[in-house]
């Protein structure tokens, strides 16, 4: 299981990463040169070029992003692409390496392209930086000492059934779930649906203990000019919770929903 004080460390990058980021940008200019034409004849000074943009990046990349982030948004990623390849082209003009013409947008594309590549061969899959900006996120957001009582965290993985999550497990592809299993702190059940067994039907019933008329994911009420219901859409689901909410819904009491089709008759709601 993750340890939550792993998780409060400053993120950084594992070895394995600062190598897969920089064999990702030697061959990524060494790819973009041979398309231009581009004759490099010392290694050292590629080398030397990705160390300058690396530092760059560390050190500038972070105050321009502030800046120029609604840019960024506004142009689809574009123009952080082409500031990124002009950084490259900036810098190794002074070592005697020019990326001429659509470099400037070729070769940061060719660069991230190779490292995704790298990652998923080596399985580099390096979430922690992500969680630990998540709860220092929520840490700066939380408003005085969190509370210690007990409660509970319910999470739905659509589709998933009894025998193929046991399969999961037992492979060790779900070793969290394997550890709280074998710690005896959490037990492994059957659920059986009724019909229709579908999210719609699910969600109602778990949230609202109530999925009356919720016949399948879509269909048509006859009664009602023939309009097509469904479980999706918010105008739609909205009509459906109004129709089986008794405003005393599963998470009434400070719970929160997150995802969901239903809010469970809590105020504390993320669609």
């Amino acid at each position: 299981m993750r340890d939550i004080d792993e998780l409060k460390k400053a993120p950084g990058l594992s070895l394995k990463r600062y190598l897969i980021l920089f064999i990702s940008n030697v061959l990524g200019v060494y790819l973009i040169s041979s398309g231009l034409n581009l004759t490099l004849s010392n290694l050292g000074h590629v080398v030397l070029l990705i160390f300058i943009v690396a530092t760059f990046n560390f050190v500038v990349w972070p105050f321009i992003t502030k800046i120029l982030m609604p840019f960024f948004v506004w142009t689809f990623g574009i123009a952080a692409l082409s500031l990124n390849g002009g950084v490259y082209v900036f810098f190794g003009h002074f070592l005697g390496i020019d990326f001429p013409g659509w470099g400037v947008i070729i070769l940061p594309l060719t660069i991230a392209f190779i490292s995704m590549i790298l990652s998923v061969i080596f399985a580099n899959h390096e979430d922690n930086p992500h969680y630990s900006a998540m709860l220092r996120e929520a840490q700066r957001k939380r408003k005085g000492e969190p509370k210690n009582y007990p409660g509970v965290i319910i999470a739905e993985i659509d589709g998933l059934a009894y025998d193929v999550l046991c399969e999961a497990v037992e492979k060790g592809h779900m070793p969290t779930v394997k550890s709280m299993i074998e710690s005896k702190t959490h037990t492994l059940k059957k659920w059986e649906t009724d019909l229709s067994s579908q999210t719609g039907a699910s969600q109602a019933g778990i949230l609202h203990g109530n999925n009356e008329n919720i016949s399948a994911f879509r269909w048509i009420e006859k009664e009602n000019d023939n309009q097509i219901m469904q479980c999706s859409g918010i105008s739609k689901v909205k009509v459906l919770e109004e129709r089986i909410s008794d405003g005393n819904g599963l998470l009434v009491d400070d719970g929160a929903s997150r995802s969901n089709l239903f809010s469970g008759d809590t105020d504390d709601v993320i669609v």
